[in-house]
């Protein structure tokens, strides 16, 4: 009679073994018959699935190293046995959940992707019209139309206009990525004219506005500077596109009184008040501003 008892039966070697096919399964039908990309919940499913089989596996196998290392007390034993297969779970999860190293991507969210878009595109849209009315504005402050002329012949010639406050300070509202027209505006009333005419020359090129307005603009940059004669010829250039333009019909009227040419600058007046007498009525400031004009020019 054979007194040696049997020799116990590994059942964490059994398990190890099972959950181990499990996994390779898994894994092959992932890399074989899955696809590239899954939704994020899918996704997350089957990284908790693998997570979990390997931490299995790794608990079992570790279960069976046990009984090689000869370790007696059952909790040390279930206590190296759960580390292994947190650590197992964990390195797992981490490697699912890395977008570089990922067996399957997470499909992108086209919703989430048109939402963004959508978002930026309305924010986009926002600074443009944002930009547009302080574009409006600066037009207005620049523009000589509401200009009084100095009375005196002396102070005529020599009375260089001032750039307002409110000029500059609607200058810095205007966003370094605007268009080229509106950083000439820009220039012009930070004094940079040199810029400002690039700039123009560029609005110009790339017909980013009314032709008009662009020589009406490189009238004002030769304004400011004290150049009424150049500043003249511009808004003549821009009178010839808009020769029904009541505030074009103005400006070049100053300018040709800052330039001493007083009789071309009469039969503007004339037009631009008429204009402004049809359409706005003599109370509105336009008109008056017109009729300051020419008595100005009688004065001189």
């Amino acid at each position: 009679m054979d007194s040696n008892p049997p020799p116990p039966t590994n059942h964490n070697a059994y398990a190890s073994w099972g959950f181990g096919t499990l996994l390779l399964l898994f894994y092959l039908g992932v890399f074989v018959f899955g696809p590239n990309e899954l939704p994020e919940f899918k996704h997350k499913q089957l990284a908790i699935v693998s997570a979990l089989l390997c931490a299995l596996f790794t608990f079992f196998f570790v279960g069976s190293l046990n009984v090689t290392l000869n370790i007696e007390n059952r909790w040390a034993k279930l206590g190296v046995q759960s580390g292994g297969g947190l650590a197992a779970f964990v390195l797992v999860l981490w490697w699912w959940n890395n977008p570089a190293l990922t067996p399957v991507q997470i499909q992108q969210d086209i919703h989430k992707i048109e939402s963004t878009v959508e978002h930026t595109d309305k924010r986009t849209e926002s600074i443009q019209q944002n930009t547009q009315t302080i574009v409006k504005l600066l037009e207005k402050e620049l523009s000589v139309k509401n200009e009084q002329i100095v009375f005196l012949q002396n102070q005529l010639q020599t009375q260089k206009p001032e750039i307002s406050a409110k000029a500059k300070e609607l200058a810095k509202q205007i966003p370094d990525t605007a268009d080229d027209y509106a950083l000439a505006l820009k220039a012009i009333a930070e004094e940079r004219f040199a810029e400002a005419m690039q700039l123009l020359d560029n609005a110009q090129a790339n017909k980013e506005k009314e032709l008009a307005d662009i020589y009406a603009a490189k009238g004002q940059t030769q304004y400011y500077q004290g150049h009424y004669a150049q500043a003249a010829d511009w808004y003549q250039k821009a009178l010839t596109l808009k020769p029904g333009d009541a505030g074009i019909l103005n400006d070049t009227g100053v300018m040709l009184v800052y330039a001493g040419q007083y009789e071309q600058a009469e039969p503007l007046y004339l037009r631009s008040l008429a204009i402004r007498e049809k359409s706005l009525g003599k109370d509105h400031p336009s008109f008056a501003t017109s009729l300051n004009n020419l008595a100005a020019l009688y004065y001189s």
